[in-house]
């Protein structure tokens, strides 16, 4: 994991809140997720990324949630693919003392009907869109903690993709920021499979926000 520690996760839930609706989220967030609901576990390997990442720290459920997809029917992976063969994602984000957000680990499950050129195993591009949609995830509501839109799009993307994942398969994508200049955001990130957490993937990006955006 390359993502550098947060200051602290107890400063950042105080600074965010606690709802007792699951339905809602945090201004930062509300753009885009739900909480996670009440009857829906941290799936295991997520708090075994987060542990691993952040050792020492409280993992806690109120920094975790999930898209609100009735407001993105049509998007790739949260609408067109949702069901199968890619599962309901499950997002974490960390942050600061500042309350600024700097880090996401999000967890999915992918089934059989995602295969690329070899069978039973995961097609390339859609490690790296699992990725992207972490990369984008974070940037979003990383803009968002330091006052801005948050309206940003991927401007750069490179995944190095290190081993085949096959399937079904459990993926972790870890994606931390590595500064931000205006609008810009330079975003680092691993892909890894398994309860053991093997990394398959590694990746950068650069996401920029439109000029009529922020």
């Amino acid at each position: 994991f390359g993502c550098l520690r947060p200051a602290s996760l107890g400063s950042w839930l105080r600074n965010i809140g606690t709802g007792a609706d699951d339905s809602t989220a945090p201004e930062i967030f509300r753009d885009r997720y739900r909480r996670l609901p009440r009857d829906q576990r941290l799936p295991q390997v997520l708090v075994t990324a987060l542990s691993r990442q952040f050792p020492g720290e409280e993992i806690s459920r109120d920094c975790a949630f999930c898209r609100d997809y009735k407001r993105f029917p049509l998007h790739f992976l949260h609408g067109t693919l949702r069901g199968a063969p890619v599962g309901r994602a499950t997002y974490y984000f960390v942050a600061g003392e500042d309350g600024v957000v700097r880090a996401a680990v999000t967890h999915w499950e992918v089934g059989a009907g995602a295969e690329g050129l070899l069978e039973g195993s995961c097609h390339g591009g859609l490690v790296a869109a699992l990725l992207d949609d972490a990369f984008g995830g974070l940037a979003n509501t990383h803009m968002r903690s330091v006052g801005r839109s948050g309206s940003i799009v991927t401007a750069y993307l490179a995944v190095d993709e290190l081993a085949l994942v096959l399937l079904p398969a459990s993926l972790t994508c870890s994606a931390c920021v590595g500064c931000q200049v205006g609008r810009k955001v330079v975003l680092s990130g691993q892909v890894f499979a398994g309860d053991a957490l093997r990394l398959v993937g590694v990746g950068q990006a650069l996401f920029v926000e439109p000029r009529d955006g922020g």
